[in-house]
C-alpha cells in the first residue's frame, strides 16, 4: 500500500487517535510513525516536525 501522500513527514506516517489496543497493529507496521493520542498533534515547519499536546511518540525502525 502506498502511504507516501505528499511526504511532508520525511518518510514517516501518522497514526491518529492512538489507543493501547492499537499496539499489536502498530508493531506490525513497516514504516516509522508519529503516533498521536486524541489530545495531540504535529506542526510541520519546513523540514522540522514538532509534536504538540504533550502526548505523542515516534515509532522508529
Amino acid at each position: 500500500m502506498d502511504t507516501k501522500g505528499l511526504n511532508l513527514l520525511n518518510n514517516k506516517d501518522v497514526w491518529c487517535h492512538y489507543k493501547k489496543e492499537d499496539d499489536e497493529l502498530i508493531n506490525s507496521y513497516d514504516n516509522e510513525l508519529y503516533i498521536l493520542y486524541e489530545e495531540s498533534g504535529i506542526i510541520i515547519e519546513g523540514e522540522d516536525v514538532k509534536g504538540i499536546g504533550g502526548k505523542y511518540k515516534v515509532k522508529s525502525l
